[in-house]
């Protein structure tokens, strides 16, 4: 009857108005199976840079660990960054520091940071030199980045069988010892566990495309 058929309806506009018929896809279509719901969905507290990671599996062989990082600051907060004139530069890496509070680091060899896996050391000037550091906030309220780049995670990294690395973004300066002097601008945590002695899954918040 009609009124069945308009029940009928009305139920499929409930279901996928809620998402339980069709579950809301990633606002960010990263190209791979699984992306970090905070850095493409969720900002970082308002933070004005942000870290996203895409991956097309959650679990890996520990020596074969292939993450696409994303970064970027979000647009509005670029006008902020032109006074950091006496960064050194900007270093992205993992931080395998146990159960730290301490966001900052010292350092003599940006390449060899005690408890620190270095993945990339970028120019002082790339925010003022090119617009692929940036990102933005799209229509469905997802974070969208204009570069990101794979990078391999040595198995160093996962040091417990239950455990987070945290994945860091730092501008790196001279203090005023003449140290080199590391200050966390944004972090991504990874909780994983490790299935045997060769075999870590991703745990968290992944949204599935």
């Amino acid at each position: 009857s009609m009124k069945k058929l308009h029940i009928l309806i009305l139920l499929l506009l409930t279901l996928s108005l809620t998402g339980c018929l069709f579950p809301v896809k990633v606002p960010y279509n990263t190209g791979d199976r699984y992306q970090s719901v905070i850095g493409f969905q969720e900002n970082m507290e308002g933070a004005p840079l942000n870290i996203g990671i895409s991956c097309d599996k959650l679990e890996f062989d520990i020596n074969d660990v292939y993450l696409n990082i994303y970064w970027a600051v979000i647009e509005d907060f670029i006008p902020h960054f032109y006074y950091e004139n006496n960064d050194l530069c900007y270093y992205l890496g993992v931080d395998t520091r146990q159960n730290t509070k301490t966001y900052t680091f010292t350092t003599k060899d940006l390449y060899n940071i005690s408890d620190f896996i270095t993945l990339e050391l970028f120019k002082k000037d790339i925010l003022k030199t090119s617009n692929k550091y940036t990102a933005s906030f799209n229509d469905k309220g997802g974070i969208e980045y204009n570069y990101f780049k794979q990078y391999h995670i040595p198995s160093e990294a996962f040091k417990e069988n239950i455990g987070v690395i945290k994945i860091v973004f730092c501008s790196v300066e001279i203090n005023d010892k003449g140290e080199l002097f590391g200050i966390q601008r944004c972090s991504f945590d990874i909780t994983y566990m490790k299935l045997d002695l060769t075999t870590v899954k991703f745990r968290g918040e992944w949204r599935e495309n």
